[in-house]
């Protein structure tokens, strides 16, 4: 399993608290699967009150660190032009 945790965030702005805003904060979690052999999948979670996403991403080969790949292309697809910050696997 692999899992990553991915803020994005314009920089530019702040919230009440004084943190970068807006933040988008996502738990991407990624397992390998048996059937078919090699493949996996990805689960994107948020629960930001202007972006929900709670999808997944199935990759026929590369297992879990695929999935997770593939997971995060989508998110950097869907925040263009943010800066970006993962931690985690």
């Amino acid at each position: 399993m692999a899992k990553s945790i991915m803020l994005y965030y314009s920089g530019t702005g702040r919230d009440p608290h004084g943190n970068p805003g807006p933040l988008y904060s996502y738990l991407v979690r990624a397992e390998s699967c048996d059937s078919p052999p090699g493949s996996g999948v990805a689960t994107i979670v948020t629960e930001a009150d202007d972006v929900r996403i709670h999808k997944q991403h199935f990759v026929m080969s590369g297992g879990a660190d695929a999935a997770l790949a593939s997971a995060e292309a989508h998110l950097d697809k869907l925040h263009a032009g943010l800066k970006k910050t993962r931690t985690g696997d």
